[in-house]
């Protein structure tokens, strides 16, 4: 679908195909490479074309002139974040439509999937664990996914809390290097460790394994909301399979172990309430804000008929209109996520400032991030292997048209707008690299595009609640100080005062199923591939792509269904993935 607001830059566009079908001849075919085909006479070449082939190259050039000062980068007040879309003529354009957009395609869905829920859920006096859970048996499987046996014990058990670090929450977890992350001793984790071995002796064996959401106790809670900066402490057997062995909630609070009883079930409580805060800001920095400087660059620099930044704009579409967005529906006081966050809405800035500082924008793509965190030896790492699988897929879909319309690195260094475009992106990213000279490092960038913006982004923010938002194991905040000593808590009804009453529960449920939307087939990963218009010499290798695509979703589910699975991790499933960040 084309964008409105693009219309004047099409327009501009055309003289690069009237110039061409207005003429009694093609030119000569000798004149240019044989991909794409040459047209016949009285017909355009391949739309699709590097400008090194295009016998229109000058109009190229004085459409990217043009475009420059339609397109500019909008720097941020503080400079501590990656530069924006929104300015000039196009640029205020495109994300002033996707302010309407957005909001109007997300409204109706998120209707029709609340009205009739709603009403289902029961009143009650939350007055025990069990009556949260009651909150959600009247919709658990149809509108959460909710695995079979979630309510009762399960989710107070340790290995429940390993399955998701290993799950939804595998974009967080690292191996330990250099130092423990809080004093631990032993003693303290004795039955844990087997008898033969130290917590000295497994760190030095790069066995031991983090998530350390730690960064937000910098930021203030909200008046009589809290969350701690929680750190999980996990050790890998021999086997390669992961266990927790401790977790500190905050820095002012005790380190709990599996042995600290109600204690231990808090401190897992605040674990989930802490990545629930996390991988909002996780997700908005590295799957919205790091690519609008990639959107401008591929608009300021790229011919619309260029075959790599056609491509790439698909999985961009609307990255542009994030900002303004979240600066509506998001970050201001009195928001839907504000209410429910100890944190608030406005708190998620600082949050990705904190993260900018240490961005390395190549360490974000999938394989590489893997290798940087050290977690590519574990086994039933669920987020690992489906997310790698993905990766893999798209790859070769990327690497088809890589070398369709390029064959040669020659061709690539050749490629004046990809070398402009990426020279731009590369002085004001951090990471991002300086030059993409090769096929394979032009693989490499597109496949962490269309990853980041698809799958990346569904896993952090799509639809899959349970894993991050489901009471009452995972509150968006508690509402008591945690604990600056063990014994504060004795029994699981002393939990209760830390927890949501009905009112802020039944507003953390609506709030997210209002993103958790279901995906359209025609905007999946794999059923929006023939909006890109890569032309029919490509045919083949998108069904390649959409076939493999479905046997992974019968390969997960299989994989889901295996009994003993107590996380059916659905958010890889491709009938999950939109094509773009949908919010």
């Amino acid at each position: 679908m084309i964008h409105n607001t693009l219309m004047i830059r099409l327009s501009l566009s055309l003289l690069l195909f009237f110039a061409c079908t207005n003429a009694t001849t093609c030119p000569s075919a000798n004149n240019r490479p044989s991909w794409p085909k040459p047209c016949a006479s009285a017909q355009i070449y391949d739309p699709l074309s590097l400008p090194q082939d295009d016998a229109l190259a000058e109009a190229r050039v004085i459409l990217s002139t043009v475009s420059k000062q339609l397109y500019l980068y909008q720097t941020r007040a503080d400079g501590a974040l990656p530069a924006g879309s929104y300015n000039g003529t196009l640029g205020v354009a495109a994300v002033s439509e996707s302010v309407i957009k957005i909001p109007a395609r997300i409204t109706p869905v998120t209707q029709a999937l609340l009205t009739p829920i709603l009403p289902l859920l029961p009143q009650l006096t939350l007055s025990s664990l069990s009556d949260y859970e009651s909150l959600y048996a009247p919709f658990a499987s149809s509108a959460y996914g909710l695995p079979s046996g979630i309510n009762g014990t399960i989710w107070k058990t340790d290995e429940w809390f390993v399955a998701m670090a290993l799950s939804a929450q595998g974009w967080s977890l690292r191996q330990v290097r250099g130092a423990l992350p809080f004093p631990l001793a032993d003693a303290d984790v004795t039955g844990l460790l087997p008898a033969y071995t130290t917590l000295a002796a497994e760190l030095a064996a790069g066995r031991l394994y983090m998530a350390d959401y730690s960064l937000l106790d910098a930021v203030p809670n909200e008046t009589g909301k809290y969350v701690g900066g929680s750190i999980a402490l996990f050790v890998a057997d021999s086997n390669a399979k992961l266990s927790v062995l401790a977790i500190r909630a905050s820095a002012t609070s005790p380190v709990c172990t599996p042995a600290d009883g109600a204690d231990w079930l808090l401190a897992k409580i605040n674990h989930q309430a802490a990545h629930f805060y996390m991988v909002q800001a996780n997700h908005l920095l590295k799957t919205h804000m790091a690519w609008e400087p990639v959107w401008t660059s591929i608009n300021r620099n790229m011919a619309v008929n260029h075959p790599v930044g056609k491509t790439l704009l698909h999985y961009l579409h609307f990255c542009y209109g994030f900002f303004p967005v979240a600066s509506v529906a998001l970050f201001p006081a009195n928001t839907a996520f504000d209410i429910i966050f100890a944190k608030g809405g406005p708190g998620e800035i600082p949050l990705m400032v904190a993260m900018y500082t240490s961005f390395n924008f190549t360490q974000t793509a999938f394989e590489t991030d893997i290798i940087t965190r050290g977690v590519q030896g574990l086994s039933n790492f669920v987020y690992r292997d489906q997310g790698s699988a993905i990766n893999a897929a798209i790859r070769s879909l990327m690497h088809s048209i890589v070398e369709h319309y390029y064959r040669t690195d020659a061709r690539v260094a050749g490629d004046s707008e990809l070398a402009a475009m990426v020279l731009e992106v590369s002085a004001l990213l951090p990471g991002f690299p300086s030059a993409i000279s090769t096929k394979c490092a032009l693989v490499d960038f597109m496949t962490h595009t269309a990853f980041s913006l698809s799958a990346q982004h569904a896993v952090q923010n799509g639809k899959h609640p349970y894993t991050y938002s489901a009471l009452p194991y995972a509150p968006a905040a508690l509402y008591q100080p945690l604990p600056t000593v063990k014994g504060t808590v004795s029994t699981e009804a002393d939990l209760l005062p830390w927890l949501p009453n009905f009112t802020r529960a039944v507003a953390q449920i609506q709030a997210v199923l209002t993103y958790a939307l279901p995906v359209d087939p025609i905007n999946s990963l794999s059923g929006s591939q023939s909006q890109i218009g890569l032309g029919s010499s490509l045919n083949q290798a998108i069904r390649r792509f959409q076939s493999t695509l479905a046997q992974l979703q019968t390969q997960f589910e299989a994989e889901a269904a295996v009994p003993g699975t107590l996380v059916p991790f659905k958010l890889f499933y491709p009938q999950n993935l939109p094509y773009w960040g949908w919010v």
